[in-house]
């Protein structure tokens, strides 16, 4: 499963393995609903809960799980439209034509002050 997010100044993707396997399907989640889908996931990972269960709709999804005898769901409605294709070379740069390097702790602190 592949998860991608962007603010349009900044652009992240995280991958995991899955244990089974599904169709190829898309969604775009608002990112309010994905912080405080974030945050529940968290606590329940905190009492060893391991596994959520996803199910969408056309419009909605809805993160489910059991711990400790409770049952715990999530929903969010969907964003309509298209993810902008990130892997395009003309979005980000396979090919780079400089290569600086830098201290990291200096780096860091520039960057702090910024």
């Amino acid at each position: 499963m592949i998860f991608v997010g962007t603010d349009s100044f900044r652009l992240a993707e995280y991958k995991i393995r899955l244990e089974t396997t599904v169709e190829d399907f898309s969604l775009i989640v608002p990112k309010a609903n994905i912080v405080e889908i974030k945050r529940v996931c968290e606590i329940l990972s905190a009492k060893n809960m391991e596994h959520i269960s996803l199910q969408a709709s056309e419009n909605l999804v809805a993160f489910s799980g059991k711990i400790d005898g409770m049952s715990v769901l999530m929903t969010s409605l969907l964003i309509q439209g298209n993810f902008p294709e990130y892997d395009n070379e003309n979005i980000v740069p396979r090919i780079f034509r400089y290569k600086i390097m830098l201290n990291k702790d200096l780096c860091d602190k520039a960057i702090k002050k910024i």
